[in-house]
């Protein structure tokens, strides 16, 4: 997708064509496209990766975005393939743009495993050196057949925590640096003036989720009355410095296409959840008593005090007793894939 439009642009697909009934896409590969050991990316390539990713179905990756909708992959010609689906879908092309394919895209690697770091792609740049938490090295590929990349070599580095990322900052050990800084050190760095603090809009967003099938969120008052109970500015301002936005949908207002983002959550109220709280058999007498599950460090230091807002937020009307939990992000994971929470936060 073209940056910042809804306009789909030509990349390994210089070109396409869509049968009229919407159940065929035929795609047309660049010539001259090469991964970066010189092979050839052609429609038998382009045919490979996919088949094999939709094959692994990897656990933490968006491969259901395109593995529900394609019915078949079939070889054309050399540089053609032909892409049935199961129904009609006017968000395929949407799929099929980088969101999802130029990443899975790739050759070298096994097939019947996952890559585990052996692999070889189209893009700008390859992996030369890959250290797990610590460092990811690249360099500028000579045979990529986009613009060329103004940067030659980038290396990666992951730090601690976000205390660690200010101090690399501050010591001008890096020239770029984001995700996740802490509110207050974002606020005291735009102070700095030999450092450029750039703002934009962000694909990230923060949500309160519930396990539908646990008492007692299970009823959907019980539900609604903590959405309408929920205080969105309290936590932008309290927690993150005002740098964060109330968000009411769960569409990001920086994730493509533009003018997605449409607010379909209701603003805060606390007579309507009191009204709906007492509607599910609740009263100050007998208040709803349900948890709050979250953890500290995956999303930075910032979980606790959005616990605590929400806390504060949800026991303003009277009705509701929430007790704070939390577990590391391993053993989170665990318990959340078998539903073992209530009402917890993701990001």
């Amino acid at each position: 997708m073209e940056p910042g439009t809804n306009k789909i642009i030509p990349s390994i697909a210089e070109s396409w064509e869509i049968a009229e009934d919407g159940l065929v896409y035929t795609f047309h590969i660049r010539p001259g496209v090469v991964f970066w050991d010189g092979k050839p990316c052609n429609a038998y390539a382009v045919k490979w990766a996919l088949d094999r990713t939709i094959r692994l179905n990897g656990p933490e990756g968006g491969v259901f975005l395109i593995a529900d909708v394609i019915k078949e992959i079939a070889v054309v010609d050399e540089l053609t393939v032909k892409i049935t689906l199961n129904y009609p879908d006017a968000t395929f092309l949407i799929r099929m743009t980088d969101n999802v394919i130029p990443s899975l895209i790739y050759t070298g690697a096994p097939e019947n495993e996952f890559a585990r770091g052996r692999y070889v792609g189209t893009g700008p740049y390859r992996i030369v050196e890959y250290v797990p938490d610590e460092r990811v090295v690249l360099e500028a590929v000579p045979t990529y057949f986009g613009p060329a990349p103004k940067t030659k070599r980038i290396v990666w580095v992951i730090y601690a925590n976000e205390a660690a990322l200010r101090a690399a900052v501050e010591a001008g050990d890096v020239d770029i640096a984001f995700r996740t800084f802490n509110p207050a050190d974002i606020v005291d760095l735009q102070k700095n003036p030999n450092l450029q603090v750039i703002r934009g809009p962000s694909v990230s967003i923060r949500y309160l989720l519930f396990n539908v099938t646990q008492p007692p969120v299970d009823n959907a008052l019980v539900r609604q009355a903590i959405t309408y109970a929920v205080d969105r500015d309290a936590i932008c301002e309290r927690v993150f410095s005002g740098l964060n936005a109330p968000i009411y949908t769960m569409v990001p207002e920086g994730l493509p296409p533009a003018g997605a983002s449409i607010p379909v959550f209701p603003k805060r109220d606390l007579a309507v959840a009191r009204q709906l709280l007492r509607q599910a058999g609740y009263s100050e007498a007998k208040p709803l008593e349900v948890n709050l599950w979250y953890t500290p460090t995956h999303y930075g230091t910032t979980e606790a005090d959005v616990a605590a807002v929400l806390k504060q937020a949800i026991e303003e009307t009277g009705l509701v007793k929430v007790t704070i939990q939390t577990l590391e992000w391993a053993a989170y994971v665990q318990r959340m894939s078998r539903g073992g929470f209530d009402m917890f936060l993701l990001g």
